[in-house]
């Protein structure tokens, strides 16, 4: 066996060493008891032992080099003349260990320690190369047990742990110092123990530094063994509330010492404080549905006690959804911490417009820390006209604030027409509408099922032992009051409403009539429809509607078509645009917790007209920079003035259009799509903020320049209006005046 280079065994070159036993033990030291350099030979199951005595298997050891030696086993007795009652004869296996207590490195030492081991040929023994041990200087690991939530008060961390890695990593008088970030310092210094190491040993001494905020270790003491120190009852403190910032507090380590980390978190600053945010993504649910689940949101003290029992958390819907059943809401225990004394409550409803709900706390006893409630499996009912996100808004006596973004909301189903919206003129009938398409945002959108649902009535539910009961809220507040409220059963609070989900309607407006269309059909996907269902009804306000009956959701994405339908416009019907309006529980399953949105989607199907019964002639006229204009020579006021932008005249697209005879109900302004409509005669254009294309029922036009806004008005050069409804424009460059005819 050799260890590198200039390495020392501490024994006399060129001598052959025999075992000598170590006080009756399995032990034995090549030069004598006292030798650094041991040969253990275990009883247990060691053909190199006796089976109740010691032996030594006749091993020799001969020294080759200071840093060399072989290891020699007789097995046929003449190494040693007691041999015959050392081997075991009947073992297996025969092993021994090779213990260095005393072996001199060389500074220049690689930081891992080999040996070789090389066996005589035909002997048992083979060749390796072993990893003995690792030289260096050593570290010193610090770990901290927890990190707890402190004030501005004095607060202790927890226990500080300090582990060499080797024997005299922490040598005497080196230092560890451990550093907090500005605004702390260490209020009290830590009782220093050792957990093990040295039986005896005189432990660092602690100060401080740099006004309080670094802690010093002082090493007293070179360790012969691995050391571990315990450091207890040491407080940090914030020491200028202005600098200290709320969060993890985070020391870094430094010193003359070897060390690691190079930083760790002590504590953790907070203040008496309650935050409610969502935890972890939201969920999609689908407009116009019931039981939609959604994210999941978390109640988070900033320090413990912050919550105090018997104060409320209120949780407010906001953008168009509502509570479902609140049994269904319960804690995330996986990723909960600290809850259960106070939040192991029930949310109930608060008021009657089922927006709200509130979790009443309980006494906080068993919390030790601080309290991170997540609470899952919430569901709601989410209006049709949701806005795309729904979010949770947080309030109450507990003083929680914050809000969570809980859900994004999707259309179960978009309409469209194809090709352009028909043209009608008011009292004409039967004139084609054009196809129209039902298109699924989502596999198994449109519904085939039915539903049953239970109806508070406006009743609030109360638990009396395990019996559920039911009161009017008179007060407002969600608790039953037994001096002003009365409770009564289920079964005279409480109905239960039967939905059939399996129809489809298509509903047009008031003052219109519908065909039964020649063909309905699901041009994608693999819905299935009931061709014997459609047929039409009217509503008994006068809404008249074609309807086909789901039989099978669709497993991918599904688009359905409503050819051949024909409409009647009566003259009561309004000059504009003609809806159709996507009904039925198919789609729609919310009527009841939001009556007033009866309708999943929409789209333009029609646009009635009213042709002019006479021709007039006006003459108008506008005059650059004046807000004044004349209209059949009589004085007018606008509330804007034309102007010359790049050469080019912009005029008030409205006062332009009055006096071209266009009627202001025909004068449609859009401000979603930022689009002004004109209408007169059998003439619509329509011009959008922005763009260089004017519409003229419903053909392209290009103009050199786009409208634009300027004091809430729309602007633009209107030669290419004028010319559309047959009008003049001529400009005077002397008067700066434009005259329209």
């Amino acid at each position: 066996m050799r260890l590198p280079a200039d390495f020392d065994f501490g024994l006399t070159v060129g001598n052959d060493y025999t075992l000598t036993q170590i006080a009756n033990t399995d032990t034995f030291g090549v030069n004598g008891a006292a030798s650094t350099l041991q040969i253990r030979i275990p009883t247990q199951a060691n053909a190199f032992s006796a089976s109740n005595s010691f032996g030594n298997a006749g091993i020799t050891v001969d020294v080759i080099a200071k840093n060399e030696i072989k290891i020699k086993v007789a097995s046929d007795g003449t190494q040693n003349a007691s041999l015959a009652n050392a081997v075991v004869s009947d073992e297996k296996t025969g092993y021994f260990y090779i213990q260095m207590t005393s072996v001199f490195v060389d500074s220049s030492s690689p930081s891992t320690i080999e040996a070789t081991i090389e066996g005589r040929a035909g002997s048992p023994f083979g060749d390796a190369k072993i990893a003995i041990a690792q030289y260096g200087t050593g570290i010193t690991n610090l770990t901290i047990d927890s990190v707890k939530t402190i004030t501005s008060a004095a607060t202790a961390c927890d226990i500080i742990r300090l582990k060499e890695d080797r024997p005299g990593a922490f040598r005497a008088g080196d230092t560890i110092e451990i550093k907090l970030p500005s605004g702390y310092k260490w209020d009290t210094l830590p009782t220093i123990t050792k957990s093990d190491g040295p039986s005896v040993y005189t432990v660092p001494t602690a100060s401080t530094a740099d006004d309080g905020r670094t802690l010093v270790l002082t090493s007293n003491q070179t360790s012969n063994v691995v050391t571990y120190l315990l450091l207890s009852g040491q407080r940090v403190k914030v020491d200028d509330e202005s600098i200290a910032k709320f969060g993890d507090v985070e020391a870094t380590v430094g010193g003359t010492a070897s060390s690691a980390p190079g930083s760790f978190l002590v504590v953790k600053y907070g203040d008496y404080s309650v935050k409610a945010e969502a935890f972890g993504d939201p969920l999609t649910v689908t407009a116009g549905r019931v039981e939609q689940e959604i994210g999941k949101f978390v109640i988070e003290e900033g320090i413990k006690e912050s919550l105090l029992g018997g104060r409320t958390i209120n949780a407010t819907l906001v953008g168009g959804a509502k509570w479902g059943d609140l049994s269904k809401i319960r804690q995330d225990t996986s990723n909960s911490k600290n809850w259960m004394a106070p939040m192991n409550a029930s949310w109930a409803a608060v008021g009657n417009n089922g927006d709200t709900i509130k979790l009443t706390l309980t006494a906080n006893t068993a919390s030790t820390d601080a309290i991170k409630a997540v609470f899952e499996k919430a569901e709601i009912i989410v209006s049709p006209t949701a806005e795309e996100e729904i979010k949770i808004v947080f309030s109450g006596s507990a003083n929680v604030t914050g809000e969570a973004v809980v859900a994004k909301v999707v259309k179960p189903v978009t309409v469209g027409i194809e090709g352009t919206p028909a043209q009608f003129i008011t009292g004409k009938r039967s004139l084609v509408l054009p196809d129209i398409v039902i298109t699924e945002s989502k596999k198994e959108a449109i519904d085939a099922a039915s539903t049953t649902s239970t109806n508070t009535n406006g009743y609030t539910k109360h638990t009396v032992g395990a019996t559920d009961y039911y009161f009017i809220d008179l007060n407002g507040n969600g608790t039953y009051d037994p001096a002003t409220e009365r409770l009564v059963p289920a079964k005279d609070a409480l109905t239960s409403t039967t939905t059939a989900n399996n129809w489809l309607f298509l509903e047009f407006p008031v003052g219109t009539a519908c065909t039964v269309p020649t063909k309905v059909e699901v041009v994608e996907g693999d819905l299935v429809l009931d061709p014997s269902s459609v047929s039409r009804s009217v509503t008994a306000d006068g809404r008249w509607y074609v309807q086909v009956k789901i039989k099978s959701t669709s497993s991918k994405p599904s688009k359905v078509k409503f050819s051949g339908i024909k409409l009647d416009v009566d003259r009561t019907v309004p000059e504009g645009d003609v809806k159709v309006y996507v009904k039925g529980g198919a789609v729609l399953q919310t009527t009841a917790a939001f009556p007033g949105a009866t309708s999943i989607a929409n789209a333009v199907v029609a646009q009635i007209i009213t042709p002019a019964d006479t021709v007039t002639t006006s003459e108008a006229k506008f005059v650059i920079g004046d807000s004044k204009y004349t209209l059949n020579g009589i004085e007018k006021t606008m509330d804007v003035a034309p102007y010359i932008k790049d050469s080019r005249t912009y005029m008030p697209l409205r006062f332009v259009a009055e006096a071209m005879g266009v009627t202001e109900s025909n004068i449609i302004w859009d401000a979603v799509g930022q689009t002004v409509t004109l209408m007169k005669g059998d003439k619509v254009v329509q011009v959008k903020i922005g763009s260089n294309v004017l519409l003229i029922n419903g053909a392209a036009v290009n103009m050199d320049v786009a409208p634009e806004i300027s004091n809430s008005r729309t602007m633009l050069p209107i030669r290419f209006v004028a010319n559309a409804f047959g009008a003049d424009a001529a400009w005077d460059e002397a008067t700066q005046t434009v005259t329209i005819k």
